[in-house]
């Protein structure tokens, strides 16, 4: 793995303030899962932007905040000279700190699509739950601190996880996967 793309000052103020004042507030739909399924049953709260493939084909745009996270997908792309095709996935996942710590703070690894794609995320709060990415031997190739308003690019199929965040409540982020 050698292709990983990190900017914490890709968002304008205007952007900023749109993530503050509308994804962040609790008016913002937000969609409770018990897990995710055969990877693990750690419940989560999250907000489809566009709905997953299975294939490399386009998904589907169920969401009118879909517009706003594709121009930073294209915006972040083009400051990164990164080829942009398609859309495959976008969301907004929050996960929360465990209120019994004895719990696992790690999450399952796992990749968006078992096909070649990027995946961007971009950290939509403060928080510490950190983003794990693993090596094809699946040992830790880089751990990134999340801070507000940064984005990480990177390529998949390769294995990934979140640490559960210990000393703020939640970890928000927007997940985009592309090519």
């Amino acid at each position: 793995m050698n292709f990983f793309v990190e900017d914490k000052d890709f968002l304008n103020q205007e952007e900023k303030d749109y993530i503050h004042n509308i994804i962040n507030k609790n008016t913002f739909p937000l969609y409770w899962n018990d897990g995710t399924g055969h990877l693990d049953d750690n419940a989560f709260l999250s907000h489809t932007l566009i709905t997953r493939v299975e294939k490399e084909e386009t998904g589907e745009v169920v969401s009118h905040f879909s517009d706003f996270f594709i121009q930073l997908l294209i915006k972040f792309c083009f400051k990164h000279k990164i080829n942009f095709n398609k859309v495959f996935r976008g969301c907004i996942n929050v996960t929360f700190t465990l209120a019994n710590k004895s719990k696992k703070r790690k999450g399952i690894p796992h990749v968006d699509h078992d096909f070649p794609h990027k995946q961007l995320i971009i950290y939509l709060n403060k928080s510490d739950g950190e983003t794990v990415i693993l090596d094809h031997k699946d040992k830790i190739w880089k751990k990134i601190k999340p801070e507000l308003y940064k984005a990480i690019c990177f390529e998949g199929p390769i294995k990934h996880y979140a640490t559960t965040p210990l000393k703020y409540n939640r970890r928000i982020i927007c997940v985009l996967t592309f090519i």
